[in-house]
């Protein structure tokens, strides 16, 4: 066995070992009220175990009292412990079950029984105010609950608090609910009944309020009831803002080009051309991007590098043992525009001993932050000296700008404020909730749009009638340089002719096809005589030649479960949650 299938079957082992999650199958949740003040819990929870675990637990808050805790399993050997907080791995007091055999890829069921003090005493009335399932859990889980009364139901009133669906009904002394619970959500009970049930209250396990009354807590319940009926209606315009936070952009991006920036059409200019077999204005390899894409070429600077060669300021040499080129200096004259000269210099101090070879360069040089910095000053004088502003209407760009510019601003302002509905309403819980996902995905939307918007300027904007006859002549004339049909039935006239046409081919990205079809229509000894034949000769030389000049530098770039109130959703005692490990 090979070092890598070992490697392999290793990282595949612990892989497999590590590998472990759970889900809950069914909770069953029984609450029996005594009549001694005293609340006796039995909680059933099945759990589905994927791969192997070592415990199965109930979370609790610490200042919740409770007291003959038991526990056992079913379809598995376990033993039963209490963690109080200061050893608990999660800090609160933890009913542990540890499992010593069927704790792996098995269906098991924790039964744990406690005692707990959760009976708050009034002057008119008892209270059973608890979260019957605590928001601490990170599972869902089918739940049942029932709780069993000292007395008859109707002679209680109580709500229930829930941000999920539910289902309620009460016969005799019992009273039962049932909810597919989601993750991280509580469910909880306000019950009231009648302070005659509870026998010898002086008794240190009732918890009491002297301040406050029946008609208190239930003016508080009933007021609750019509908030989250408000938010509820509130809730479903917010969910169509917040949708409307992400479509809105996305169809403003068509609506502003559909707008501002379509092109005239070439009857509109006057042209009917099919293609282009010369330039069409003085621009050079490096300028004439901009009138086809609107935006600079990374392939202006080896475009101007052979338009120096093919003007004989640079000879082309072949270094065959290195699959290399070297360039030499040559005895070219003639004019050069401000950026053409940079090149020209910049090559020439690079030199050693009169030579540069294009792959030292590529190694030492194009990778540097000196050549990096250089480039893109290079670049804006290119972009000066096509002047192409001037043939662009940018008024498309610049409501694109304030648009998308304007989208972020909201998305951002909303997803902050966002936070501050909860702290208005426990039942601006979902509103909040659509709010932050429709700024956040609104956010990313416009972001994108607004990026598009900015690199990809003539999208929005759009070409002046001058502009645009050169937008439409300069992109035939690259047609005429990809097409081998038009090369071969039309082929420029000399080899010379073909040398100044393939710098603008390289600067079109399109040099592959003219140098094919230059192949097919030359006779070879005719090639010989080009300047640029070594790139002919041996094509990788392209490729050598772009990506020496191409800058490959990057720049550096949980809550208490005590009785925090008399009523409405949150407040109640216990809570807590639970999972396995």
């Amino acid at each position: 066995m090979d070092l890598k299938k070992a490697v392999f079957i290793l990282f595949f082992v612990f892989a497999v070992a590590f590998a472990k999650d759970y889900s809950l199958t069914n909770a069953e949740l029984t609450y029996t009220i005594n009549s001694d003040g005293v609340v006796h819990v039995n909680e059933r929870i099945t759990y589905s175990l994927d791969g192997c675990f070592h415990e199965l637990y109930l979370e609790k808050p610490t200042d919740l009292i409770i007291t003959d805790a038991t526990g056992y399993c079913e379809n598995a050997e376990c033993t039963f412990q209490i963690d109080e907080p200061e050893v608990s791995v999660s800090g609160a007091r933890e009913l542990i079950l540890s499992l010593h055999s069927g704790g792996c890829d098995n269906t098991v069921t924790a039964v744990f029984d406690y005692t707990i003090y959760a009976i708050k005493l009034y002057n008119d009335t008892a209270q059973f105010y608890y979260k019957l399932w605590g928001e601490w859990w990170e599972k869902p889980v089918p739940l049942k609950i029932k709780i069993i009364l000292p007395g008859d139901v109707k002679e209680t009133t109580y709500f229930i608090h829930s941000f999920s669906d539910f289902q309620s009904s009460s016969q005799g002394n019992t009273i039962l609910i049932s909810a597919r619970q989601p993750s991280q959500s509580y469910l909880e009970i306000n019950l009231l009944m009648p302070l005659e049930w509870f026998e010898n209250q002086d008794s240190n396990v009732y918890y009491r309020d002297d301040k406050h009354s029946k008609s208190d807590i239930i003016k508080i319940e009933e007021k609750q009831l019509e908030e989250q009926k408000f938010w509820k209606s509130l809730t479903c315009v917010i969910f169509l803002f917040s949708l409307s936070l992400v479509l809105v952009p996305l169809l403003a991006f068509p609506t502003i080009y559909y707008v501002f920036g379509r092109e005239y059409l070439p009857k509109e200019v006057g042209y009917f051309g099919e293609y282009e077999r010369e330039p069409p204005s003085q621009n050079t390899p490096a300028e004439a991007p901009f009138f086809i894409e609107g935006e600079f070429s990374q392939n202006a600077l080896p475009a101007t590098l052979m338009q120096l060669v093919y003007k004989g300021y640079f000879d082309i040499l072949e270094d065959k043992a290195k699959n290399d080129i070297i360039l030499v200096p040559g005895r070219g004259k003639g004019e050069l525009k401000e950026y053409e000269k940079d090149l020209l210099d910049y090559i020439n101090s690079k030199m050693e001993k009169g030579k540069l070879s294009m792959k030292k360069f590529k190694s030492e040089v194009s990778s540097s932050y000196g050549f990096y910095t250089w480039f893109n000053d290079w670049e804006r004088k290119v972009k000066k000296s096509a002047d192409v502003d001037k043939y662009i209407e940018y008024k498309g760009y610049e409501v694109a700008k304030w648009v998308f510019g304007a989208f972020i601003l909201m998305d951002v302002l909303i997803f902050f404020g966002s936070s501050f509905l909860v702290a208005i309403s426990p039942f601006a819980f979902d509103a909040s909730m659509f709010l932050s996902f429709g700024a956040v995905f609104g956010f990313v939307v416009s972001s994108i749009l607004s990026g598009i918007a900015k690199i990809k300027k003539i999208w929005f904007a759009r070409w002046t009638k001058e502009g645009r006859l050169l937008n439409l002549k300069w992109s035939n004339f690259r047609k005429y340089l990809s097409d081998f049909t038009l090369l071969k039935e039309r082929p420029p006239s000399s080899v010379r002719l073909w040398d100044y046409y393939m710098s603008y081919a390289v600067a079109f990205g399109v040099a592959e096809e003219t140098l094919k079809a230059m192949k097919v229509v030359v006779p070879a000894k005719e090639m010989r005589s080009s300047r640029l034949y070594p790139l002919y000769y041996q094509p990788v030389y392209f490729s050598v030649m772009r990506s020496s000049f191409t800058p490959s530098y990057s720049p550096p770039s949980r809550s208490s479960g005590g009785y925090g109130s008399i009523g409405g959703f949150g407040g109640g005692f216990g809570g807590g949650g639970g999972g396995a490990r």
